[in-house]
């Protein structure tokens, strides 16, 4: 599910806040409001959805999380034993990767056993990342490399050179034995632009599910730029996020590091780039120490969801369907104006209670559309934040 709560309001949030001068709290608050969370759960399901439609066209597959590649590694496959297989995941990378593709693997194989590939070792009873001869051997037809969040694109650039760069790879992809598939759950348009001038198209084919919001669609873009700069570590290359990304996604398993520094890097001896900012703390404490999200703040996250926000959206949704009986996703965006990847959440909430009905690419109304959109227009008092609420810290 993806979440819209006031993060400013949050306790785990306060100690963040006030790292900031006092008048400019204001707008570090506004900047946190803006920041959407997704749970996990929602980013296996949309990859899930689209490995199954790629394992419908190429039957057998290999999964493999999209990494940081370190300068001490040359190649994913070992270069001279073929029957050797690869590491999954490194040591310092953030769990949440390994994990989600791990989780995938899981699902999918209980749907469709060896189609998605793994290699058994007999001694340690564990199955593996296949080895070259394991795909050879199994016939796999595809390498789907799977990632959360695609930035800047450079990451995911390296990631895909690192597993092409095998002359192995290169005679199957060339001769047509294998394809690769780079899978997002979300991409900005800039990385998206990155990945398709820097690999033949012919070599790859990338999928984003959703486009990846960013500060700069915000219509506080100028504002927030000038925070994140002025606050960012004085030797801070990438204030806006690396690339200059300006990412305003979390997720549940971590957040990227194209969102601002100020967000997800710790400083030990901190001075901010704006030397006339007063009062500033000798350290700097993440909201995101390392890209970790602190399991505190997923609780209040968790317990307390935004219905309010939900059945405002709900209630707009329904009459613009009510009015059309039938249109497009893309349509139902430009005219709700409610963001891709929250929108289909929404739908699929009607979906599974039988409001809407989602075929193809269209969105229909039910028998039951009319008297759910009138249930959800009888106002309902309940427990509401008032958006100036604040848990003090002290």
């Amino acid at each position: 599910m993806v979440s819209s709560i006031k993060k400013s309001n949050l306790p785990s949030c306060q100690n963040w806040v006030e790292q900031f001068n006092p008048e400019d709290r204001t707008d570090a608050r506004d900047l946190i409001d803006e920041l959407i969370y997704i749970e996990t759960s929602s980013v296996i399901d949309d990859l899930t959805s689209e490995i199954k439609k790629i394992i419908k066209d190429e039957e057998k597959v290999s999964i493999i999380p999209v990494r940081e590649v370190y300068k001490d590694e040359v190649s994913y496959f070992d270069l001279i034993d073929k029957s050797k297989n690869p590491v999954f995941n490194m040591p310092n990378e953030p769990l949440g990767s390994e994990a989600i593709t791990s989780n995938l693997v899981t699902r999918l194989r209980r749907g469709y056993g060896k189609s998605v590939v793994l290699e058994h070792n007999q001694k340690t009873k564990t199955y593996n990342t296949p080895s070259l001869s394991c795909m050879r051997a199994e016939k796999v037809k595809a390498i789907i490399l799977v990632d959360d969040v695609i930035g800047s694109g450079k990451r995911t650039l390296e990631f895909f050179n690192f597993i092409y760069k095998h002359k192995t790879i290169k005679s199957w992809v060339s001769s047509g034995v294998i394809k690769i598939y780079i899978l997002s759950y979300m991409a900005t348009n800039k990385g998206i632009t990155f990945l398709s001038e820097n690999i033949n198209k012919n070599l790859v084919k990338i999928i984003k599910i959703n486009k990846c919001p960013t500060f700069y669609d915000s219509l506080n873009s100028s504002k927030f730029i000038q925070l994140c700069k002025r606050y960012a570590n004085k030797n801070e290359l990438y204030p806006l996020g690396f690339k200059d990304s300006f990412v305003k996604v979390f997720f549940e398993h971590s957040a990227p590091n194209n969102m601002p520094s100020i967000l997800h890097k710790n400083i030990k001896i901190y001075k901010g780039k704006d030397e006339n900012l007063l009062m500033l703390p000798n350290q700097w404490k993440a909201l995101f120490p390392s890209r970790g999200v602190p399991r505190s703040l997923i609780v209040e996250l968790s317990s307390s969801k935004n219905t309010k926000n939900m059945k405002q959206a709900l209630r707009s949704l329904l009459k613009i369907m009510i009015s059309l009986e039938i249109t497009t996703l893309a349509n139902l965006i430009k005219l709700t104006k409610i963001e891709k990847v929250h929108l289909k959440q929404y739908i699929k909430i009607c979906v599974g209670l039988d409001i809407l009905k989602v075929q193809g690419n269209n969105v229909s109304i039910t028998n039951r559309t009319k008297n759910e959109y009138s249930a959800l227009c009888i106002s309902n008092k309940g427990i509401d934040i008032n958006e100036s609420f604040y848990y003090p810290n002290r």
